[in-house]
């Protein structure tokens, strides 16, 4: 097991440290910002600007790295429920929406996308929130919540 680190971000840079505030490592995303670490095991899930990435725990050796969709800017750090690591961002289309993505813990690999903010997860399912936007006769949002099987993304 390894020893109980600290994890520091600021930018575009992660530092793991341990207790006495050594340096363990340093690993540096160009040209993408840090926005939420979380550790589980040993291993480090970094939600990047552009992407999410798995490191790590002991050397900050890069795992696996998935890139974002064209249109996504994450803006949160990700959850994780046992093999399934979930963000979600806000995507931009006919109107600003948020949008959840999941990822297989071990490989990176996307299980599925959908529209909704994560708003609660169990063994077997996600419930989203989904919001749209009414114009007329006033501005206001619809507001809805969804389940879905947390490995699948089906709607249940």
């Amino acid at each position: 097991m390894t020893a109980r680190i600290q994890l520091h971000f600021q930018k575009n840079e992660l530092q793991a440290t341990d207790r006495n505030g050594k340096t363990i490592w340093k690993k540096r995303f160009p040209d993408n910002d840090v926005v939420g670490v979380e550790c589980r095991g040993e291993r480090v899930f970094v939600t990047l600007t552009q992407g999410l990435c798995c490191l790590t725990q002991a050397s900050g050796k890069e795992i696996w790295k998935a890139p974002a969709k064209g249109y996504t800017r994450y803006t949160g750090k990700a959850t994780i429920y046992e093999d399934t690591v979930m963000v979600s961002f806000w995507a931009s289309g006919a109107y600003l929406h948020c949008r959840t993505d999941a990822f297989d813990a071990t490989t990176g690999k996307l299980l599925w996308d959908a529209v909704g903010e994560l708003k609660q997860v169990t063994k077997t399912r996600v419930v989203l929130e989904r919001r749209f936007p009414v114009l007329d006769p006033t501005p206001h949002e619809l507001v809805s919540h969804v389940q879905l099987d947390r490995r699948s993304g089906k709607e249940r």
